[in-house]
């Protein structure tokens, strides 16, 4: 075998052995002055973080006019000795109480030398500005001084802050008649070379960055004006565009710039971590690679001395901006979160970057108004609560479809074994594993992947640790309008959409149902006959065969109903009465239309054995097959706290159930009664637990589904996104339609919907979220009886089908404001009132027919405006439904779905205005004011759509829903 034969087989047998992802080993920063340097409690609760997030290292701002003496005099203190950190002018003492902290958690400390400086060291003192052309040798004493006094614990210093910018040195530009020069490199230029020998010769061990640049400037026409990046290195070598010297003005007597590495501050601002700034002199994370090779250049042409060739980079500050709060230059909270993490893998991939830093712990205050001040670009807002980007940070994972790799981090780093698994569309769908593997020393791993077009991934570490679930995004589907939050991107007029091509899970049979009340139920059911109005509504639901809507009945009702066969008086904690003629009823309705039922047990009474009693009658009431639950009690969370609220002129009460303090260990050992009572006396009924309120018991899901029993216990939750409670009465009906329209209205409850889904099957139980609907305590007028409730109730649907939850039941009753339905009179007849609410559950329904299998289709944002779902049906027929929730502005989609044929028709969602209570349509028909029948009136309407071009174009006018259908290709 040939020498280079051998060498290339032992190559490859390296590469392909299992072990550490690489060798790539790359530092995690954080740089925020504001926490650290303010010391306290706040800033020993930081450092301990950063500690537990797996921080390496923390940058200081070692701001030389705040330590040295008489800042604002012209001239130093007389017998001041500069250089000498021991001088009793300097005041070192908060830079010491970080660097003490720093010290306790076993973090880094990197030194950031700079200014603005006091003014007796500024170019020119009589000028008034501190930051004018500061003084090479008075930089080079106090670095000196800096590096004697911390040089024990520090090795890396960068030299000043993005002197490309005014706000550090003055001026940036000499300016005449028809041009400025830059001026500021050669400012910079020199203080670099007076501090650069200076630190050495105290720190022999010491590593000295110089840059630090902003990544972006503009046109240097005045004297303050911001310089580009490239533009300032360029200066900084004394060469021009063309990199040939320049010789004149102040690059006569040229020596190079010093340097051991180079800091720089890449920030993206809302371009996408990977999109590269459009003008050639700027230079973001996404054209890190034009910075590096003018680094090189400058080099190669001794026009930069360096200690390395090349020179390796620390990013020390690297951020996004959130909106809210800031309007102008951020992005949404979730943009942030993923941004980082992909920028995270963009530095890991470089091999020049050597650190790669976070900027800032905490939003600073704005100001707000048309400046937003300061930056907000933390893990927290000003007040200290959390954004999404801070529980990925410790994990970050990204999806790469050019290398065709999927990497994330563990950070603390260290060696860790890390499960990677893949889900292909739903949260439904399960999980498979790509690989185990064993992360290098800085917590880093990839694997060899090709991506699966908006399929979800995900880590796992030895310790049960979780990294965010990363959509897989191809190059080119994500367009400035999916920028979650970004008002201005997502309201872009066109929108580029595909559909998947790998099937999802089966949606759920029944899955969009009714919650009512037990009082209501005569109204909804009928009382000694099936009500044929609601019959043929719910047989429009079931019409595409994936099974009638489940009704729940439950609510605040469940616990003050009772069953009472034998019409004994009820005992005064009763309100509703329910015996064989109630039980012979409900049999009658569900035998006829084949519904699903939920029935809700007392638990507030504390009477398991009537429990158990009721549950005999309803098994034996209920066709088989058809009792899909029997809930035990109705947000037990809320039982030591009574409500009132009005809804229209009908007064509600909930009464206090329990007394003040009764915990979540109190409800355990009465439920665990009535589960005993029922399952003895009934074997084989399905029971479930739960039916919380609110988050505040939920994360007791696993203990509760943890406890033995014949068959698992179900779970349940309610949710609400709009606290329609006690609300304001001036309020207009407009804001909280845009609310249900806005961005955490579904997203919000969809991601704590999807966790407690997760919990229950990995203990073989079913989630249902089996209360819900836009606002609670009744809903609001102009809201939730509007037709914004008809596009928040169909992403809702689709969000949690696709969240894995099991089943949803809108709740009602009859005088809700929110009801999808009610009964009444009209014109003397009995009549039902359908409300827009119930074109989401027909539109749904519509595009889930029997078989149906979720589609991935994307990008779609969880809070952006346009929201796009897909499923697929065994005959190979894809349905789309697309919401527009912009009340304002018209969406043309660019709708690609590959497999579908060359033509589809449209059936649309209309009404018009979010706030319209009538006028709303599908597909041109609707139920008009009243319905004595239950039938659809008007023609159907189907638009045909033709494939353009590969895609299918499809005008969404402002707040609309609509239907794509497109057989099988």
């Amino acid at each position: 075998m040939k020498w280079s034969s051998a060498a290339l087989l032992v190559l490859l047998v390296a590469l392909l052995a299992p072990g550490p992802a690489s060798a790539r080993v790359m530092q995690t920063g954080i740089a925020d002055d504001a926490v650290l340097l303010g010391g306290g409690r706040e800033a020993d609760d930081a450092v301990d973080d950063w500690r537990a997030m797996g921080v390496d290292v923390a940058r200081i701002q070692v701001s030389w006019g705040r330590i040295a003496p008489s800042p604002t005099a012209t001239k130093p203190p007389p017998g001041f000795q500069a250089a000498n950190p021991d001088d009793p002018g300097y005041n070192w003492g908060v830079i010491d109480a970080a660097m003490g902290r720093l010290a306790r958690v076993g973090i880094k400390p990197m030194l950031m030398i700079d200014g603005p400086p006091p003014l007796w060291a500024s170019g020119n003192p009589a000028r008034r500005i501190p930051r004018y052309r500061p003084s090479a040798p008075a930089f080079a004493n106090f670095a000196t001084a800096v590096a004697r006094r911390y040089g024990a614990s520090v090795q890396d210093y960068i030299l000043w802050n993005e002197p490309n910018l005014p706000l550090w040195i003055r001026p940036q530009a000499d300016c005449g008649k028809h041009r400025c020069t830059p001026v500021a490199p050669n400012v910079y230029r020199a203080m670099v070379n007076a501090a650069y020998p200076a630190i050495h010769a105290v720190d022999g061990d010491a590593r000295v960055l110089i840059g630090a640049l902003a990544p972006a400037g503009g046109d240097l026409k005045s004297a303050n004006a911001n310089t580009r990046p490239l533009e300032f290195l360029r200066g900084l070598g004394c060469v021009d565009v063309t990199l040939k010297p320049v010789r004149t003005g102040g690059c006569r007597g040229f020596k190079p710039a010093l340097a051991d590495g180079i800091a720089y501050h890449p920030h993206s601002t809302r371009h996408a971590p990977s999109q590269p700034y459009a003008h050639p002199d700027n230079a973001d994370l996404g054209s890190l690679h034009k910075v590096e090779h003018l680094l090189d250049q400058l080099q190669a042409r001794r026009r930069l001395q360096g200690a390395t060739r090349p020179l390796g980079l620390w990013l020390d500050e690297y951020a996004y901006q959130t909106n809210p709060p800031d309007k102008l230059r951020g992005v949404s909270p979730g943009a942030q979160d993923r941004y980082l993490q992909q920028a995270a893998y963009i530095a890991w991939h470089d091999p020049r970057v050597v650190m790669f830093g976070q900027y800032l712990w905490q939003d600073e205050p704005a100001a707000g108004g048309k400046l937003y001040t300061g930056w907000q670009s933390g893990l927290h807002f000003a007040d200290g609560e959390p954004k999404p980007a801070l529980a990925n940070f410790d994990d970050p994972i990204w999806v790469d479809f050019h290398d065709h790799v999927v990497w994330g981090q563990v950070r603390p780093g260290g060696i860790h074994t890390v499960v990677v698994q893949r889900r292909i569309a739903g949260g439904a769908t399960n999980w498979e594993t790509l690989a185990t593997v064993t992360t290098d020393t800085d917590g880093s791993w990839q694997i060899a992947e090709n991506p699966i077009a908006f399929a979800t991934y995900r880590s796992i570490a030895e310790d049960g640790r979780t990294s965010a679930q990363m959509v897989a995004v191809p190059p080119g589907a994500a367009t400035a309008d999916d920028t979650p939050g970004d008002t201005t991107a997502d309201d872009a007029l066109v929108a580029r959409r595909s559909v998947g091509a790998v099937a999802g899970p089966f949606v759920p049979r029944s899955f969009a149902g009714f919650s009512m009340e037990y009082w209501a139920v005569p109204s909804y059911l009928g009382q000694t006959r099936p009500n044929p109005i609601f019959a043929r509504l719910v047989r429009t639901l079931g019409g595409g065969g994936n099974g009638a809507p489940a009704i729940r009945i439950g609510g605040n009702s469940t616990d003050d109903t009772w069953w009472n066969p034998t019409g004994v008086p009820r005992p005064p904690d009763v309100v509703n009465d329910l015996g064989p003629p109630w039980m012979n009823a409900l049999g009658a309705w569900t035998a006829q239309t084949h519904t699903p039922m939920l029935l809700g047990l007392n638990l507030a009474r504390r009477d398991p054995l009537n429990d158990a009693a009721f549950a005999q009658a309803a098994m034996r009431a209920i066709p088989p097959g058809l009792l899909a639950a029997l809930e035990i009690g109705n947000e037990p969370d809320l039982y030591a706290e009574p409500r009132t609220f009005r809804v229209r002129k009908q007064l509600v009460r909930r009464g206090q159930r329990r007394a003040t303090g009764y915990q979540y260990s109190d409800y355990l050992g009465e439920l665990q009664a009535v589960r005993s009572a029922v399952e003895g006396s009934t074997p084989g009924a399905p029971l479930a637990a739960g039916g919380f309120a609110s988050a505040s018991w939920e994360d007791n899901e696993d203990n509760l589904l943890s406890f033995p029993g014949p068959r698992p216990l179900g779970f349940s939750a309610h949710t609400y996104p709009i606290h329609g409670c006690d609300r304001n009465p001036h309020r207009k009906a407009e804001s909280f339609a845009r609310a249900l329209l806005g961005s955490s209205a579904v997203a919000t409850p969809t991601a704590r919907m999807a966790q407690l889904a997760a919990v229950a099957s990995a203990h073989g139980s079913t989630f249902r979220v089996s209360e819900t609907n836009s606002a609670n305590c009744g809903g609001v007028h102009g809201a939730s009886d509007a037709l914004a409730s008809a596009l928040w109730g169909t992403d809702m649907l689709f969000s949690l089908a696709d969240a894995g939850v099991r089943g949803v039941n809108f709740h009602t009753f009859t005088g809700a404001l929110y009801a999808p339905v009610e009964f009444g009179t009209s014109k003397g007849h009995f009549a039902g009132f359908v409300h827009p609410l119930f074109y989401a559950m027909m539109l749904f329904d519509r595009a889930t027919p029997s078989g149906a299998r979720l589609l991935p289709a994307g990008p779609n944002p969880a809070t952006a405006s346009l929201k796009t779902w897909a499923t697929v049906d065994p005959a190979g027929t894809r349905r789309v439904v697309v919401i527009n929730k912009n009340p304002a502005k018209t969406r043309r989609v660019v709708l690609r779905v590959p497999g579908g044929g060359a033509a589809g028709r449209v059936q649309r969602l209309v009404g018009p205005s979010i706030t319209a209570t009538s006028g709303v349509t599908l597909a041109g028909q609707s139920y008009g004011n009243a319905t004595t029948d239950g039938r659809l009136r008007g023609k159907l309407r189907n638009e045909r759509v033709a494939r353009r071009g590969g895609a299918f174009r499809v005008d969404m006018p402002p707040a609309s829903a609509a239907l794509v259908t497109i057989p099988q290709g």
